[in-house]
């Protein structure tokens, strides 16, 4: 019998009155008192945001567009942040997964011919494989195979003998031809493997049945394979694996995974078993069952092989010398992972995965089961079997809303919020409705379970009139934010407002004209925010944006000028300033920050005196440059550094 076998080896409450300049500005009427009781109608309000083609937009996108935030549902054949629903990637394969063709190769045909390495390694395409993975290095992959001469003749063949051929793929155990011509196989496919000698028994052949300097053919049919990887990269762990997983999700670090294993010693003794054991990806002491775990999917099975280094931590019975072998199970696992725009202080676990891939949006109405605790003491401040409320609408803690705008449908999650007092109950001790009272700054904890939801219209869904209409309702939330000192989130409302109007080029004339008049209101409303949050080069940016649309807006002007002098820049707040009062003269805050402006400049010029009064002081005594420093000898200087200071070129 000749086999291919080769012979070699081979990742709040309302704030006091408020000056003229402080006034938010009113898309309609101008100075427009904001409402004392309460949110505007609608103040759930439309996710502002995100153009239909775009590919998968901040705050969400509409199913069947693919690339979605966070990671992408199996089978949808796009990459995570790359583009959904294109059948392919672009560029190439999936890393990890023996790569597929890009977008522009031809789908092969039954008879097609191609080179694997130029006229030295060909292919014929007999029967299609399915799929579209590919066996990688170090795999123990299973053929149906026949081989025959240039002549015809039959040499040897797997199938004559009624058993498939298996070998460990690309580490020199079969000649050259195979271990680089399998490899290029999928599941099932049949083909016609070409060898020049150097890819097959070279020129000394295999006598008697294979004479030297032949070209071989090799009818090859790929039945399956098995994933075999060196975890470690140092032989330390060696997993083959003996059963799929489902699904794309692998645990990380702080997941709390389940796994069943056996362990034996390679003569097969069983040395310890455990049965749907649980622990932080991150605590487990055994290195090599780590390593294993983390490229695991759940329901993976695997046959793994540890040295004793790797082995090290599973337990007392680990045997000092020689391998250990576990059949390993990763059953399941629950996710932590940190809620996006939180600091890292809301942290959510998931108990049982949602369905779908759709996710609320901000202004969404929700309906979840709902308990509270305190965290350090673990009495419960709420119990609700079906609580509905308005993401991001004051209704709930923003760390609860937060992590809402993560969840699916049907997903159950623990929610840890450490930081109460930003993204809890706050920074006073608030009464709930059941009567428990929560400390201030509190770390709470929510179990939750999402029913169901209704997200806000899109932007991308919307008409023209519908993000005109979505802008002032917007806009006027932001004024009633402002109003009661809670400046981050009226900025969020103004930018939400901006964002549905800002790109006004598809709107006919009459909306345009309209939409202009918000966006200057609401460019101007938007400094002054930013003026509060002390970002004063993006408080003059919006000022710049209102100016451009009407130079004669006073209150854009004066907070520009605000801006400018925050930055020191005085001249330019002056002429502002100066042009304001031109404008109106009886315009007082425009004067007393003038007034505020010339003392700050007065006082810098004094800073500034001092400064460089003792500098021409010093160039007086000197005789010379203030720089210029002159060696009593220049040559010797330059020559003898240590003895004096060199001279300057």
């Amino acid at each position: 019998q000749i086999t291919p076998r080769f012979l070699h080896n081979a990742r709040a409450n309302m704030v006091a009155p408020v000056s003229w300049a402080e006034k938010m500005d009113d898309a309609d009427v101008e100075e427009d008192e904001p409402q004392q009781q309460g949110m505007p109608p609608g103040m759930g309000g439309m996710m502002g945001g995100g153009m239909p083609d775009m590919g998968g937009m901040m705050g969400g996108m509409p199913p069947g567009m693919g690339g979605m935030m966070g990671g992408m549902p199996p089978g949808m054949g796009g990459m995570m942040g790359g583009m959904g629903g294109m059948g392919g990637m672009m560029g190439g394969g999936m890393p990890g997964m023996g790569g597929m063709p890009g977008m522009d190769d031809k789908d092969p045909e039954v008879g097609d011919i191609v080179d694997i390495k130029e006229k030295d390694l060909t292919k014929e395409f007999v029967v299609l494989g399915s799929g579209w993975q590919t066996p990688e290095k170090g795999d123990e992959v299973s053929v149906h195979y026949v081989g025959t001469l240039d002549d015809g003749t039959t040499f040897d063949s797997s199938r004559d003998r009624g058993l498939p051929f298996t070998f460990n793929l690309g580490v020199g155990e079969v000649i050259k031809g195979w271990d680089e011509g399998v490899a290029t196989m999928k599941k099932g496919e049949k083909s016609i493997l070409t060898c020049a000698p150097e890819y097959a028994y070279g020129v000394t052949g295999s006598p008697p049945k294979i004479p030297p300097n032949s070209t071989l053919k090799f009818e090859v049919e790929l039945l399956s394979w098995k994933s075999v990887k060196d975890i470690a990269g140092d032989g330390g762990v060696i997993k083959k694996t003996l059963q799929e997983g489902a699904g794309w999700d692998k645990p990380k670090n702080k997941d709390e995974v389940f796994y069943t294993y056996t362990a034996t010693t390679e003569e097969g003794t069983e040395l310890y078993s455990c049965e749907d054991e649980m622990q932080v990806v991150e605590q487990i002491a055994s290195a090599g069952l780590k390593k294993c775990l983390e490229t695991m999917k759940r329901g993976e099975q695997a046959h793994v092989i540890l040295t004793s280094s790797y082995a090290e931590g599973l337990g007392e019975w680990v045997p000092a010398e020689g391998n250990t072998v576990l059949m390993l199970t990763a059953n399941r696992w629950h996710r932590v992972e940190e809620v996006p725009n939180a600091d890292k202080c809301v942290e959510k676990k998931v108990l049982i995965e949602g369905e779908g891939y759709d996710r609320p949006n901000e202004g969404a109405e929700v309906t979840a089961a709902v308990i509270g605790r305190i965290l350090e003491t673990g009495e419960e401040f709420m119990n609700a079997e079906e609580h509905k409320w308005v993401v991001d609408d004051e209704q709930m803690p923003d760390g609860l809303d937060l992590t809402l705008l993560q969840m699916k449908k049907g997903e159950k999650a623990l929610v840890i919020i450490s930081d109460g007092t930003r993204f809890g109950f706050g920074g006073t001790e608030t009464t709930t409705e059941s009567g428990v009272k929560v400390p201030a700054g509190a770390a709470i904890q929510y179990e939750v379970s999402l029913n169901d939801f209704e997200k806000t219209k899109e932007s991308w869904d919307m008409s023209n009139d519908e993000k005109y209409e979505a802008s002032i309702v917007k806009k006027d939330q932001g004024n009633v934010y402002f109003k009661a000192g809670k400046n981050e989130r009226a900025l969020k409302r103004y930018e939400a407002c901006l964002k549905l109007i800002e790109y006004d080029t598809q709107f006919p004339d009459e909306v345009k004209e309209k939409c202009k008049v918000v966006k200057l209101a609401t460019y101007s409303n938007c400094a002054a925010v930013m003026l509060k949050l002390k970002r004063y080069k993006d408080a003059l940016e919006k000022c710049n944006k209102a100016l451009e649309i009407d130079g004669a807006h006073q209150k854009a002007r004066f907070r520009r000028a605000q801006a400018l002098a925050a930055r020191d820049d005085y001249d330019e707040a002056e002429m502002d300033l100066k042009k304001l009062i031109d404008m109106d003269p009886k315009n007082v805050d425009a004067r007393n920050e003038l007034k505020r402006l010339k003392h700050k400049m007065a006082t810098q010029r004094k800073k500034d005196s001092a400064i460089f009064g003792n500098m021409f002081e010093r160039m007086a005594k000197t005789g010379g440059d203030f720089y210029e420093v002159k060696p009593k000898d220049t040559d010797e200087a330059e020559e003898n550094p240590a003895d004096g200071v060199p001279a300057f070129p």
